[in-house]
């Protein structure tokens, strides 16, 4: 079960106990003070779990007392039913300089002056106290949560904390500012009905009974709904039904679903039995079940594009793409359950960049036409690729791309084939160096050029495209072309655990072999540039991502003159 903000807090004021055995005794009390009483009205709370008596008017029953009181209390000598260890003292008003020196310390305080001698201090690490805000966000010693700094979300703060101990962590992980405690404060009717429809034993719980009344109440004179009787089945059904009020309820959910990750089985549950199948693009974007069935329905279809001629395939990808583009704009793409939706928009990319072979013309405008052209196919292939994690979804996009991109490639190896073969047969070809060259740089100037493999330029290209501040166009050495249509399968080979210990036995003595030196990772800046158009921020586990070159690539992308061609006409 996740931890409420008030389970985080007790352990905070727990762990300011712990000290080191070995060089001290146990502490006699921990010291609280809070001269701006911001812990003042959560302080009865957290004595329902801590230790904790209070400075002020003599109130045993409540333990709290004056400072003659609180001494004998943490002297044992008065029992007031606190478990065995060292008590909490909360001193509201009182700040942490007003009992430093003794000689100067009030009367009224003078009694347990002493204490911070043989106790210790529950403050602020620069000698502070702990207000609200500071306790909060504190990543070391506090919960650690992103908390507004600026005074409307303070006063804010101060006002919601009581509701505030009641939220879970896992559901405060945005940013946190005055608007979100101010709806602490004053609940919106709206998002207190998708909160209770979320988790209905939960929300009911945490409300003590008169605002459980007041919320039932309101449920029935706004949106004709009791929580009481109906229960959350109906609700659901009429959160799909978006009817009245109830449209601007489902708005506040398809804004956020992620907030409320209880009400897509709520809408699963509340679905009539009486529809089997899509029933239109209004109604189907609410089920869950529509949903998977459109995304079913698309794996089926692309995997029969291994039937297809590859001009089929591409007006199929592209009537597919038609029908189900509106899915990538609905409530389940938000909770990345559509993403066959979102590779199908690669696909159809893919389908119109494949639609004409690249120029058979001569080698240079070869080289041209996949620089401005023909690497975007490429991306097109492996964006689709990426956005398919799963393996029925990937076999099905892989079967989809092969239909459209195998011809391609192909008449793109032949026409390289014609373009260099009587180049080769007059040896008036020269391939020039290899991949992983790097062009020795001379002073006071940059290098002029640098070739590298497809994937290698492609990503250099997609980096390009996605920064709007470069505007360089890269740049490819004629005679080094033939690296960038490299055949891009590779034989299955052993797991790096098989590589690094793999023993040949053939008769003789075993030989180990060499473990391999590991690729440097991408710089995580980089790997966002390079996937900000995904869906899915990052790549495929299964595509074979350049590490020493890309630095490389990078140069090639950026030592020609400044261009806008490089932009992306479809993200």
């Amino acid at each position: 079960m996740t931890d409420t903000v008030l389970d985080r807090l007790v352990a905070c004021v727990r762990k300011a106990l712990v000290y080191d055995q070995n060089v001290k005794v146990a502490p006699c009390a921990l010291l609280w003070p809070d001269e701006t009483r911001q812990w003042e009205p959560v302080i009865d709370r957290l004595g329902q779990q801590l230790p904790i008596v209070t400075l002020g008017a003599y109130e045993p029953e409540v333990r709290r007392g004056p400072a003659y009181w609180i001494r004998c209390v943490v002297a044992r000598t008065i029992d007031i039913g606190l478990p065995e260890g060292s008590p909490i003292v909360y001193l509201p008003g009182v700040g942490r300089s007003a009992l430093r020196a003794v000689e100067r310390c009030p009367a009224a305080l003078a009694p347990i002056a002493e204490l911070q001698h043989r106790g210790q201090w529950f403050a602020h690490p620069n000698g502070r106290d702990w207000t609200a805000r500071a306790l909060l966000s504190h990543p070391g010693r506090g919960l650690g949560l992103r908390i507004s700094d600026d005074p409307a979300t303070t006063d804010a703060l101060r006002l919601a904390l009581g509701r505030l101990l009641d939220e879970k962590i896992d559901r405060l992980a945005s940013l946190l500012d005055a608007d979100f405690f101010n709806e602490l404060v004053s609940p919106d009717p709206m998002r207190s009905l998708l909160g209770w429809l979320d988790d209905p034993q939960d929300y009911r719980g945490r409300l003590e009974p008169a605002r459980w009344t007041a919320f039932a109440q309101q449920c029935k004179s706004d949106f004709g709904f009791n929580p009481r009787t109906d229960g959350e089945v109906i609700a659901a059904r009429k959160l799909a039904g978006r009817e009245g009020k109830w449209a601007s309820v489902w708005e506040i959910f398809a804004s956020a679903p992620e907030r409320y990750p209880g009400i897509p089985d709520q809408l699963g549950k509340a679905r009539p039995e009486e529809q089997l199948s899509l029933v239109g693009v209004a109604q189907s974007e609410v089920w869950p079940q529509d949903n998977q069935i459109a995304e079913d329905q698309l794996r089926k279809r692309l995997r029969d594009f291994e039937a297809l001629t590859p001009e089929g395939a591409r007006k199929e990808a592209t009537r597919l793409d038609g029908d189900h583009a509106w899915r990538r704009r609905t409530v389940w793409a938000k909770l990345d359950r559509a993403p066959l939706a979102f590779a199908l928009e690669q696909l159809a990319v893919l389908a119109e960049l494949t639609a004409q072979p690249l120029a058979e013309t001569d080698l240079e405008s070869l080289t041209a036409d996949y620089v401005e052209r023909g690497w975007r196919a490429d991306d097109a292939a492996v964006r689709a690729l990426a956005l398919a994690p799963q393996d029925q979804d990937r076999a099905a996009v892989a079967a989809a791309v092969s239909a459209m991109y195998r011809w391609w490639l192909d008449a793109a190896a032949k026409a390289l084939l014609a373009a260099i073969g009587p180049m080769a047969n007059a040896r008036t070809y020269k391939p020039g160096p290899p991949a992983s060259h790097q062009p020795r740089r001379r002073r006071g100037r940059r290098p002029s050029s640098w070739t590298g493999s497809g994937s290698t330029l492609r990503t250099a290209c997609r980096i390009v495209s996605r920064a709007p501040d470069w505007t360089c166009k890269p740049r490819s050495p004629s005679r080094r072309f033939p690296l960038l249509l490299k055949q891009r399968s590779r034989p299955s080979s052993p797991s790096r655990q098989d590589r690094s210990v793999q023993v040949r036995n053939s008769g003789q003595r075993g030989h180990r072999v060499a473990r391999r030196r590991p690729r440097p990772s991408w710089s995580p800046w980089l790997r966002r540039r390079a996937c900000s158009g995904c869906r899915r921020q990052r790549p495929a586990t299964r595509l074979a991502w350049p590490g020493p070159r890309l630095a490389k690539s990078i140069t090639l992308a950026m030592i020609s003159a400044p261009s806008s061609s490089m932009k992306s006409t479809r993200r």
